[in-house]
Parts: C-alpha cells; sequence; structure tokens
C-alpha cells in the first residue's frame, strides 16, 4: 500500500506472452502443414536444439510460423517417449517450402539455424530479414539483442527463458530431455514472435536509413558467412604438437636463466615476487612510482616492462617468457582442442553483431587474431593448410579507409598519392623518419600504419608521441603537418 492507502501497480510491465500453437507429430498434421505453408506469405523459422555449437548439436525441434498469433512446433529428436515423426518424414515435407524462392524465410540468430538445418539434411532459402541482425543497425551499442529481450523492448511482451525449461548449472539438462508439451509453446513462441518482430524492426531501419546495409550487405553475407563456418579449415596437428614442445624447452630455459641472473628461484607468475625482484633485488627505478597494484607493490604490467625494456637482461626475458607462454596457451595447445571430430577441421563462429563498428567478430575459436607481429607469432599460421589441390588466399582492400579519407576531405596531396600508386603508409614512414621511401622496414611501415589510422579516428599527439617514440613536440607538430 501507499501512504495514501491506494495499492500500488507496477508501471511498464510486460504482458505475458501467450501464443496458439499446433504440435506437429502426426502425418495428418504434418500434411496439414503442408498446406499452410503452400499458401504462406512469409515463413519464420527457429530450431531447438542439443547445444549451442550448430556443427556439433542434434536437431530436437523445428518451430514455424506464417501469421502472427500463430505458431507450429515439430519434434524430431526428443527423447522422453511422446509421439513424434521421424527426421526423414519432416525432410521431405519441409524442403519444397523450405527452399521455395518465392517464400521469404525470416529467423533471429538464423545463421545458427541455417547451420543446424543443413546438419540435419535440410536447407533454408532466400533468408530475407533476421530479427538481431535489425535490432543490431537500428542500435549498435546494445546489448540487448536476444529475441526475449527484444520481444519485451519492442513488442512489450514478455517470454519463458530456457533456463526455465532446461534448469542451470550442474543440473542443466539438453533439451531433446524436456518433454514435447512443455518445449513445444516455448519453441513456437520464438517463432511467432520473430514474425511479429518484423514489422516494427522495418519500420525503425526505414528511420535510421539503414535498410540499405541490411539488405544489400547483412542480410546476403548471412549465408555466406553460414558457408564458412560450415566449410571450416584445416589444421596440422603434428606441425602445432612440435612447436608447443619447442616451446615448452624454450620457457624452461629462460626460467632457468631468470633464477641465474637474480640469484634465487621465485614464480614468474606471482605479479608480487616479480615486482621484488625487479624493484628490490635488481634496483630498477618504476617509470611511475604512483603505479602500485591493490597489494602495495609496484606494477609489472606490459606496458611497464616494455618500458623498463633494455635496462636489465631480465626484463627482456620476462617479456619473451610472457610472449611465448601466452602463444603457448593462446595458440599453440588451444587449436588443436577446437578440431571439430566429425570433419577434422576447425569451424570458427562469425558474429555480425559481434563489434559496435562493423566489424566481423570470430569466437570459439577466434581466428581473426592469429598472431602476426613477431616471426615466432607468424610461425602459427604455418599450421593453416589447404586440402590437397586448393590453396589458401589471401586478399585485402588496399588501404580502403584512407582511400574514403582522401574520397571524402578531398585532400589533393593524399589523392595524387593513390592515383601515383604509392604506397601511403610507407610515405607516412618515410616522413616520420626522415628516410627515402625505399628504405622503410616492414616494422617502421606497421608503425605509421598505425599512425594513419589513428590520426583519423581521433588520436592525440600524445598518443602519436607514444606510439612512435617522437617527442611531444615532434607529434604536435607532425599531427598539424598531417
Amino acid at each position: 500500500l501507499s501512504l495514501f492507502g491506494e495499492p500500488v501497480t507496477q508501471v511498464g510491465q510486460s504482458e505475458a506472452f501467450a501464443n496458439q500453437f499446433t504440435i506437429v507429430d502426426t502425418p495428418e498434421a504434418l500434411a496439414q502443414l503442408q498446406k499452410t505453408l503452400a499458401g504462406a506469405k512469409c515463413l519464420a523459422v527457429d530450431t531447438e536444439t542439443t547445444g549451442v555449437d550448430p556443427l556439433r548439436a542434434e536437431l530436437v525441434g523445428i518451430s514455424l510460423s506464417v501469421v502472427e498469433g500463430e505458431g507450429y512446433y515439430i519434434p524430431v529428436g526428443h527423447h522422453t517417449a511422446e509421439p513424434q515423426l521421424s527426421l526423414e518424414q519432416v525432410r521431405k515435407a519441409l524442403l519444397p517450402a523450405f527452399t521455395d524462392p518465392g517464400l521469404p524465410k525470416y529467423g533471429h540468430n538464423v545463421k545458427y539455424d541455417l547451420l543446424a538445418l543443413r546438419r540435419a539434411g535440410l536447407d533454408l532459402a532466400p533468408i530475407v530479414f533476421d530479427t538481431m541482425i535489425a535490432g543490431f543497425l537500428i542500435d549498435p551499442a546494445s546489448r540487448n539483442l536476444g529475441l526475449k529481450d527484444m520481444s519485451e523492448d519492442y513488442l512489450n511482451l514478455s517470454m519463458t527463458h530456457i533456463e526455465e525449461l532446461i534448469g542451470k548449472g550442474k543440473n542443466q539438462i539438453t533439451m531433446d530431455a524436456v518433454p514435447i508439451s512443455r518445449a513445444a509453446p516455448y519453441a513456437a513462441a520464438d517463432a511467432e514472435i520473430t514474425l511479429r518482430l518484423v514489422a516494427p524492426l522495418r519500420e525503425k531501419m526505414a528511420e535510421r536509413q539503414a535498410e540499405k546495409v541490411f539488405e544489400t550487405v547483412e542480410m546476403p553475407l548471412v549465408p555466406v558467412l553460414a558457408m564458412m563456418e560450415r566449410n571450416g579449415i584445416a589444421l596440422d596437428l603434428d606441425f602445432l604438437k612440435k612447436m608447443s614442445v619447442e616451446l615448452t624447452s624454450r620457457l624452461g630455459e629462460i626460467e632457468e636463466q631468470i633464477h641465474r641472473s637474480v640469484g634465487y628461484t621465485f614464480n614468474l607468475n606471482s605479479t608480487q615476487q616479480l615486482s621484488d625482484v625487479l624493484f628490490k633485488t635488481l634496483g630498477l627505478l618504476p617509470p611511475d612510482p604512483r603505479k602500485k597494484t591493490a597489494s602495495g607493490h609496484y606494477s609489472t604490467s606490459a606496458d611497464v616492462l616494455e618500458e623498463l625494456r633494455g635496462q636489465h637482461p631480465v626484463v627482456d626475458l620476462i617479456l619473451e617468457n610472457r610472449e611465448l607462454a601466452k602463444l603457448k596457451s593462446t595458440y599453440v595447445d588451444a587449436l588443436p582442442l577446437e578440431v571439430n571430430p566429425d570433419t577434422g577441421r576447425v569451424h570458427t563462429s562469425f558474429n555480425q553483431t559481434g563489434s559496435v563498428t562493423g566489424r566481423l567478430a570470430s569466437s570459439e575459436p577466434n581466428l581473426q587474431n592469429i598472431p602476426t607481429r613477431t616471426e615466432l607469432g607468424r610461425q602459427v599460421r604455418r599450421a593453416f593448410f589447404a586440402a590437397p589441390g586448393n590453396l589458401l588466399l589471401s586478399v585485402d582492400y588496399s588501404q580502403i579507409e584512407l582511400r574514403i579519407v582522401a574520397a571524402m576531405s578531398g585532400d589533393e596531396a593524399m589523392r595524387e598519392a593513390f592515383l601515383a600508386g604509392q604506397d601511403i603508409h610507407a610515405a607516412t614512414a618515410a616522413a616520420i623518419q626522415n628516410i627515402p621511401l625505399e628504405q622503410v622496414s616492414k616494422d617502421q611501415r606497421r608503425n605509421a600504419k598505425a599512425i594513419n589510422f589513428g590520426l583519423i579516428y581521433g588520436m592525440s599527439s600524445f598518443g602519436l608521441s607514444r606510439t612512435t617514440g617522437l617527442t611531444l613536440a615532434e607529434a604536435e607538430n607532425f599531427v598539424k603537418a598531417y
């Protein structure tokens, strides 16, 4: 009760979602669904599987919706002793509609469903609307791109969360163990809500003039990424095994050298012990005495060690130890564990909504951050190889962002440099280092590239001086000249 004796009502609470759904578990119900699909104007599709990796998970059920307010659930892989159709029956009945070029398909994170369906011998085309991608284009910074969140945001409808069916933590079960009677309303709602979201999302995208990039870039990319993920890439496991042995040996040597130099053994992975070694035993001066950890020790972070590089052999050895240990744990030992036992290849997942700038993100494993900066790091790339009769081809736009800058700014010097076929990054390096163009090294060019992109994205003079080793005054002059 409020102070005035009136009951308090919750403002803005979402309505609980209740939909009409049909469980398709008999040949008669399947035949009726076929008739419905034959007259449909659009089709929203969702899948239920046994896991989050569509290339390893088994298909449990398919949910469909062709009109708002109605959904269908077709169970094919429940282990609950309830009646359900065979996957072969369902595949034969649904494939014509699923591949009908005149029937537009909708989904939420539909790339997952496409991969799960293809693994089960089905397909889906043409895919014209992904509600998750549409939500991302409307608000690239949004953290609420899940179907349940978007249902509340755009439709004011509260949906059942999957944890209510499968539980959490160690007691969590997989979807195939959920009774069909419980799974059906949840699954059918996923397809039906996806269908309902299309209209308001189209409207919002139109307001933000995002339809063109959605229709010409993002949606055509979905089946391309699905194909890339399904194809995967081959990994030379013997090469990585040998490299792991070599790295283990070198890490042992480094540890012995450090302990000899210091005069006693200590744990290299303990930042507190390392801090004592560097700043007490060896008497090095911390670059910034104010930079201390919660325990009161001077920081031994990567940037601190970089500033101390060259002041004592131990510092350089610690930096090498960290580089090799990261290389070994993150790539050399971790990548072989990602090989799919069914295909013998590594399959990453590409996310179109993973970066606010619109760049693709790669995960499980991340194949977009395989090292290139050091010779040893580049060795990891040698573990990836093409199948016999094929080759790996590296293709990249040539300085595309700077070309756009040149075109948009109308800067004559930049435009002439591009038209003359000059390497902008090498020219920048030559200007900074005050050396002839032909003497620019790979490392100098890479630093210049960071400057070029840094400056067009707003890097300050201070940032430039940190990146290049220029004095602050030199950096300020360079920014003005740039």
